[in-house]
């Protein structure tokens, strides 16, 4: 056994894995397959943050909070509708069977009042005189990255090709 029957670190995962409560929302979620707001919410990260860009540290934090930022305003949007009131769809063929068509609700347009709020705190911000432009006790603290991930140094190119190859 990998765990110590004795260590806390044990109780406690035994405790939380014969919780009834555990037991019963797995129950509930056994059948959920709906991932359309999670896939919504990693198209923002995308848009805020493309794969194919490096960012440093620092701002890649600051683009992660503001696509959190942004999908959480905007979670949770009415269906649009016309002028008449009637709820508003777009119509699309199904990729999985061709010749069947499917809608899709249109929702109203996104809201970026959290923009502007942000704004306004910078500025309000800047022009506080308390507050000293390039304190550094404002700075975000980089953490100490490692190079890479893997947990064994690499080695040498020859000897990873001769393994891989034979030669």
């Amino acid at each position: 056994m990998w765990f110590d029957p004795a260590s806390t670190a044990y109780r406690a995962l035994k405790s939380i894995v014969l919780d009834k409560r555990l037991s019963n929302d797995l129950e509930q979620l056994t059948d959920f397959k709906h991932t359309s707001d999670l896939e919504s919410y990693h198209a923002s990260m995308l848009k805020f943050a493309p794969k194919r860009i490096h960012f440093q540290y620092t701002s890649m934090l600051g683009r992660m909070q503001l696509a959190a930022i942004d999908h959480n305003s905007n979670v949770g949007r009415q269906q649009a509708t016309t002028k008449t009131g009637e709820a508003r769809y777009r119509y699309m063929s199904a990729k999985q069977a061709e010749g069947q068509w499917t809608t899709k609700k249109i929702f109203q347009p996104k809201s970026y009042e959290y923009a502007t709020e942000m704004l306004t705190k910078v500025v309000e911000r800047r022009r506080d005189p308390n507050i000293v432009y390039g304190d550094k006790t404002y700075y975000v603290v980089t953490p100490k990255l490692p190079k890479n991930i893997a947990k064994t140094p690499r080695p040498p190119k020859e000897e990873l090709l001769a393994a891989k190859f034979g030669l």
